[in-house]
């Protein structure tokens, strides 16, 4: 049993390094977009963004926006218009199966 225990020991640190590596290999590239990116939820809450532009230029601490719906984030209180047209977007995207 011990050896067994050992050996999915070692599996699981394998599959931790995997992920890892992802990840790694995910942040590398999302974050070195020239344009902003988000991950949303189907509802349309921020779960993730990339780094650089919306943060650094409209000077937001990511925790006031991670968790948000997209469109209460600050960068679309200037377009009402805008606003009220995301939520349906998101709902297309949700019934289309795609981003």
């Amino acid at each position: 049993m011990n050896t067994e225990l050992r050996a999915t020991q070692r599996l699981l640190t394998a599959a931790r390094a995997e992920r890892q590596l992802a990840e790694h290999r995910f942040r590398s590239v999302f974050n070195q977009q020239f344009q902003f990116m988000a991950i949303l939820s189907p509802e349309g809450r921020v779960l993730d963004m990339s780094e650089q532009l919306p943060l650094d230029n409209g000077a937001v601490p990511r925790d006031q926006v991670i968790g948000k719906l997209f469109w209460e984030t600050v960068w679309w209180q200037h377009a009402p218009e805008m606003r009220a047209r995301w939520p349906e977007r998101l709902r297309e995207a949700v019934r289309a199966g795609r981003p």
